[in-house]
């Protein structure tokens, strides 16, 4: 574009005196002849009595940059923002497990967790408490054993959460459907034999198996 006259870079003197670079475009192309290859704007011209009558701080005043030579403003790093709020009811889990991280420190003073840090370790110890393990026991696997330089609690516990998460417990066996009669299987009732009168286990009364074999005769009943 600046071949065919579209585009033009001037170079010009500012009104401080500095020699400055501007780039000027155009809608249609300007000729070689019609550019001006150096403009020297006027200085205004100072009395050498008021110069001398300005105090020693302002002649160390340095003329302030141009717009375009400042240098780009530095950008802050982004400020990283809290975690959401769950929104909606929590349940009741999560407040056991919340409550059960941020009590650690009862059992050892290193163990202190800021709240970004409980919101971070809250599901993996509610994991726990599905799979069938008691507070109790989250505790004593999160506390025992400490080494003792303990420099990043947090990483600590959420490395032990992940790594001896327990397994679910396996589902209870169900039970054997009730009888219609609403009986279960007892064993059958005592019943004296009619041949030697001796106990033995029957639904109904009559003789026992050692008389039914040999066929004794029941005894006489007396009137």
């Amino acid at each position: 574009m600046e071949e065919h006259g579209y585009l033009r870079r001037v170079r010009e003197h500012t009104e401080s005196g500095r020699l400055v670079t501007r780039t000027y475009a155009h809608h249609a192309p300007v000729t070689a002849a019609a550019v001006t290859p150096l403009r020297v704007a006027e200085r205004p011209q100072v009395r050498r009595r008021a110069v001398e009558r300005q105090p020693e701080a302002q002649r160390d005043v340095q003329a302030a940059p141009e717009e375009g030579d400042q240098a780009p403003p530095r950008q802050t790093p982004p400020v990283e923002a809290p975690p959401p709020e769950p929104k909606g009811p929590r349940a009741p889990r999560h407040d056991r497990a919340a409550a059960l991280l941020a009590g650690l420190r009862r059992a050892d003073d290193r163990l202190i967790l800021s709240r970004r840090d409980v919101d971070r370790l809250t599901p993996a110890v509610t994991a726990w408490l599905d799979n069938g393990v008691s507070a109790v026991m989250i505790q004593h696997a999160l506390t025992d054993n400490l080494p003792i330089e303990l420099r990043n609690p947090a990483r600590l516990i959420g490395y032990r959460l992940d790594a001896l998460l327990p397994v679910a417990l396996p589902p209870r066996p169900v039970p054997s459907p009730t009888p219609a009669d609403g009986r279960r299987d007892r064993p059958l009732p005592l019943q004296t034999c009619d041949g030697c009168e001796r106990a033995f286990r029957a639904a109904h009364p009559g003789r026992c198996r050692d008389c039914r074999s040999v066929d004794v005769p029941a005894p006489p009943q007396v009137a």
